[in-house]
């Protein structure tokens, strides 16, 4: 599947096995001033939501898993070449 499918609407099949994990996020692992946003609500991020190809931040482990259930187990498959 092509970028300019995606683009025309045509979102293409999620892969095999394209899973998740959710990981707390260490503070100390970036650099000094860069700061942890929740994707979602703008708050401090606290875990991120980890897929092969994207790794999104989420100011608690339920936000990160209502994004998933919502949306992004549908998108998250191509999110990484936008």
């Amino acid at each position: 599947a092509s970028l300019d499918e995606a683009a025309l609407g045509e979102i293409p099949p999620i892969p095999p096995k394209f899973g998740f994990r959710i990981e707390k996020l260490n503070p100390l692992a970036f650099p000094k001033g860069q700061p942890l946003i929740c994707e979602m609500s703008g708050k401090p991020a606290t875990v991120s939501l980890v897929t092969p190809l994207v790794t999104l931040n989420f100011s608690s482990k339920d936000a990160a898993m209502q994004a998933w259930d919502g949306i992004l187990c549908k998108i998250a498959h191509v999110l990484g070449t936008l």
